[in-house]
C-alpha cells in the first residue's frame, strides 16, 4: 500500500436498513440486520484497516446493461415463457429513487 493514497470500496444503501420509506443520507446510523449486514461489516473492516484512507461509496439502483434486477426479472419471465414480468409503473407521486449507471462506478 506504500503508493496509494486511498482505497475505495464500493457498498450499498442497503446498510441502512429498512426505513419504512425514510430518507437516508450520510449521516444516517447504518443499523442493517439482514441483507445489508455483511456490507455493513465490510465496510467498518476497511475502515479499521491501517495504511491509505478509506473511502466508502454507497451505491443504489445500479443500471446499465445487464446491470439491473429487472433485466433478471424480464429474463427469467422469458424463459418460464409465463409473461409475468410486467413492469410496475409509480403512483401519480412518483416516488424519489437513487441510480447510478454502471459505466459511472468504474
Amino acid at each position: 500500500f506504500a503508493s496509494v493514497s486511498w482505497l475505495g470500496f464500493i457498498s450499498t444503501t442497503s446498510v441502512y436498513g429498512d426505513l419504512s420509506g425514510e430518507w437516508a443520507d450520510e449521516n444516517s446510523p447504518c443499523v442493517a440486520k439482514g441483507p445489508g449486514r455483511p456490507y455493513r461489516d465490510a465496510e467498518e473492516g476497511y475502515l479499521l484497516l491501517p495504511g491509505p484512507s478509506v473511502r466508502v461509496f454507497r451505491c443504489a439502483g445500479i443500471y446499465g446493461p445487464h446491470s439491473s434486477a429487472l433485466h433478471v426479472v424480464f429474463r427469467e419471465a422469458l424463459l418460464r415463457g409465463d409473461g409475468a414480468a410486467t413492469p410496475a409503473l409509480a403512483p401519480a407521486g412518483k416516488p424519489a429513487t437513487n441510480r447510478i449507471h454502471v459505466d459511472d462506478i468504474a
